[in-house]
């Protein structure tokens, strides 16, 4: 669908409150061809995240919806 609509891959995908990472890993094994980041405020659930085997795959960082920290787009 994406494609459909100009945009070209790889698609960078942001899950914003990541939590430990449940639906950021689910992304990644949806094979969809994107730079996955996922962002959570809490320090636990970031180093949560980041004990699963896809980690190095996805970059998890601390944020939040309203400082992701992250370029506009």
């Amino acid at each position: 669908r994406l494609l459909s609509l100009g945009f070209t891959a790889p698609f960078v995908i942001v899950d914003v409150g990541c939590g430990t990472g449940h639906s950021t890993r689910s992304l990644l094994k949806s094979g969809v061809n994107a730079n996955i980041i996922g962002i959570d405020p809490d320090p636990k659930m970031i180093e949560a995240a980041r004990k699963f085997p896809e980690s190095p795959l996805i970059q998890y960082q601390l944020g939040s919806s309203e400082s992701t920290h992250l370029e506009s787009q």
